[in-house]
């Protein structure tokens, strides 16, 4: 038997599943950081630090437009989403940005930031993150919660390596 027939999903269908496409711009995912509306902790989780090292090469990876790999939110409540796959991108993002907690060390293409703050970056590379655009899938409140587990359980799945 498989997870989908043991957990009883088998009564779902695919019109049951409703995941939006949006693009969002990296201002916008970082005010809803500032209001404390993107939850990036729950049960299904594992506490992961990437450590300041990692978290910088993300930082810079954005400042030289790198695409970021997606991100997957429930959205099933507008005021409080569920980060189901992008944890750590977004505590870095925040960590950096938002809460201006950690200095970049070891860049290896924009070496002169090395050692700034958020709030020391030039306005040219804030500008780059604000402007910087976020491909997102939304699960949305149409689509059943047991649904919505199993879609989470699902996408850790695929990510888990």
């Amino acid at each position: 038997m498989n997870y989908y027939e043991q957990n009883n999903y088998n009564s779902f269908a695919t019109r049951d599943i409703s995941i939006t496409n949006v693009v969002i711009p990296l201002h916008n995912l970082t005010e809803k950081l500032i209001l404390d509306q993107i939850n990036t902790h729950h049960s299904n989780s594992v506490d992961y630090f990437w450590g300041f090292e990692k978290m910088s090469r993300l930082i810079e990876s954005i400042l030289l437009r790198i695409p970021l790999p997606v991100f997957y939110f429930d959205v099933s409540n507008p005021f409080s989403w569920n980060s189901i796959d992008g944890i750590q991108r977004l505590d870095t993002i925040n960590e950096f940005i938002v809460n201006n907690n950690f200095v970049l060390q070891n860049m290896e293409v924009l070496t002169d930031i090395n050692g700034l703050y958020y709030s020391q970056l030039p306005d040219n590379y804030k500008r780059i993150l604000y402007d910087t655009q976020i491909i997102t899938y939304q699960i949305e409140a149409q689509t059943p919660r047991e649904l919505r587990e199993f879609i989470f359980k699902r996408i850790r799945d695929m990510n888990a390596n």
